[in-house]
């Protein structure tokens, strides 16, 4: 009997320390994957404040709070499967419901990442509205620029029409003072 109790306690102990190092190996990973999806959110980030122009801010303000949500939302999963990991590894009692609790964490942590390529989608379509947005403005000050070079030539013809005007006024005036002057002579020659 004492042997049979022996050799239980031997897997026992075997089985927890089998335990404690998947436990182990399951944090690991965990921090591996939070660290992987926080670093890929902030390049993402980065780049899109990068990309975007001063014109839509809205929008960008929309994104990084969707990001930064996204990436509490990791944080809390992460902490969530650290508190696990760690239950496990230090009570091999109770291994089998702190794997459960384990696998739950990690169900929960992919629909966390989902979620957060859900969030990257919805980033990408905010994107799409402000190029289609600054695209229209640009057009419209095509529009306008071409609008006013024809504002400006019309205003050159108008300024040459005006100065023909002034010559033919002041042609007119000469010839004028010439009649008044020949006038005046065939007044006084009589």
């Amino acid at each position: 009997m004492r042997k049979h109790l022996s050799q239980l306690t031997e897997l026992t102990l075997k089985l927890a320390a089998a335990g404690e190092k998947d436990a182990t190996k399951t944090y690991q990973r965990t921090v591996i994957i939070f660290l992987s999806v926080l670093g890929t959110g902030l390049v993402i980030g980065i780049l899109l404040m990068w990309s975007i122009g001063r014109g839509v801010t809205r929008p960008l303000r929309t994104i990084i709070e969707g990001l930064s949500s996204a990436s509490d939302q990791v944080s809390s999963a992460a902490s969530q499967v650290s508190s696990a990991s760690q239950s496990l590894a230090e009570g091999s009692s109770e291994q089998a419901a702190s794997i459960e609790e384990t696998s739950s964490s990690l169900e929960e942590m992919s629909s966390m990442t989902k979620q957060n390529a859900d969030n990257a989608d919805q980033a990408k379509a905010k994107m799409g509205e402000a190029r289609e947005t600054v695209s229209k403005v640009n057009k419209h000050m095509g529009d306008m620029a071409a609008a006013i070079a024809e504002i400006s030539k019309s205003s050159e013809e108008t300024g040459k029409i005006i100065k023909t005007i002034d010559e033919i006024a002041f042609q007119t005036n000469l010839l004028a003072l010439n009649a008044a002057v020949e006038a005046a002579r065939a007044g006084e020659a009589g």
